[in-house]
């Protein structure tokens, strides 16, 4: 079973505003609601894929449960640790003429370490040997650095495999422990080995360092530029797709779906590098936060382009 875990989800408004212009006036085109967070979005885009999972995480108020009213809908099952506190709402504004989506999130209510260790009990009592747990997202306030990382370790110790995409010190701390899969773009790769990225020899050189620290598989995503997939003995280049971009806020989510569902059902890297790469293009095709069309998904991935580094 794959596991998503949210511990900072939202409720996503993005707009449409042609020619977005800050410091003056802007009149929005539509605006649409969607269950978010990254977690959610990796368990709504594996639901898409026809892939089973159990969205997992911390939700509050009446914004929470219109977020687990909307995975159960779906038919997701869900297994949330509920508090009092309200969860965020975050604004997405998108504009078609220049194709730029500009984010702007809450940081999310604080999280106590007893709503955290309950986390972690739930998730400890639910894991078996071969599952997949997606640990994804910033952390709430609140939050030690160290979750992930505490995290991680307790799927080895579960003989489960984590999947972590994350940033700045939580993402460091959990390298430190080894899990499955990281999924960093550039700019927290950059982050992660604290200086600049010239191209695709740097990024190797980063993917190198995580692959040394026990990491079995690295994805470096580029954006428009596609990503390198890495395994200690296969290194793959998959040039990005040109597609009609509607939305870029869960592409990085769909890719990380994509990832966990085929190493679920034991593809080989190429396969995966297929799928990952149509699966973040089928995304950005979407308005808002939504999970990407799984026709879409099939038809986009025979023109993805993969080199052998």
């Amino acid at each position: 079973m794959i596991y998503t875990l949210t511990l900072n989800p939202a409720i996503d408004k993005t707009c449409e505003i042609p020619s977005f212009t800050p410091g003056a006036l802007n009149r929005m085109h539509t605006m649409r609601e969607d269950a978010a967070g990254k977690g959610v979005n990796v368990a709504k885009a594996l639901d898409a894929m026809n892939e089973p999972c159990v969205a997992m995480g911390i939700l509050g108020g009446e914004t929470g449960r219109k977020i687990e009213q909307s995975l159960r809908e779906r038919g997701i099952e869900t297994d949330f640790i509920v508090v009092d506190t309200p969860t965020r709402v975050n604004l997405k504004v998108f504009d078609p003429v220049n194709g730029l989506t500009t984010e702007i999130n809450e940081p999310g209510c604080p999280v106590h370490s007893e709503t955290l260790a309950s986390v972690e009990k739930k998730l400890q009592s639910r894991l078996k040997e071969g599952d997949i747990a997606v640990f994804s997202g910033a952390l709430p306030p609140g939050a030690d650095a160290s979750t992930y990382k505490r995290f991680t370790a307790l799927c080895r110790s579960c003989g489960a495999k984590a999947f972590v995409d994350a940033d700045g010190e939580p993402l460091r701390l959990a390298a430190e422990a080894a899990p499955y899969a990281i999924k960093p773009n550039l700019r927290e790769l950059a982050a992660f080995l604290q200086r600049p990225l010239s191209g695709i020899d740097d990024c190797l050189v980063g993917a190198r360092a995580l692959l040394e620290k026990g990491v079995a598989l690295v994805v470096i995503t580029m954006g428009g530029n596609g990503a390198l997939f890495l395994r200690a003995e296969e290194r793959l280049y998959a040039h990005g797709l040109t597609v009609a971009k509607k939305s870029t806020v869960g592409a990085g989510d769909a890719v990380m779906a994509a990832l966990a569902l085929c190493e679920a059902r034991g593809m080989g890297l190429r396969e995966t590098a297929r799928l990952c790469m149509a699966a973040g293009a089928a995304s950005v095709m979407r308005e808002g936060s939504q999970s990407p069309d799984m026709d879409e998904v099939i038809a986009l991935m025979h023109r993805v382009e993969i080199e052998t580094l």
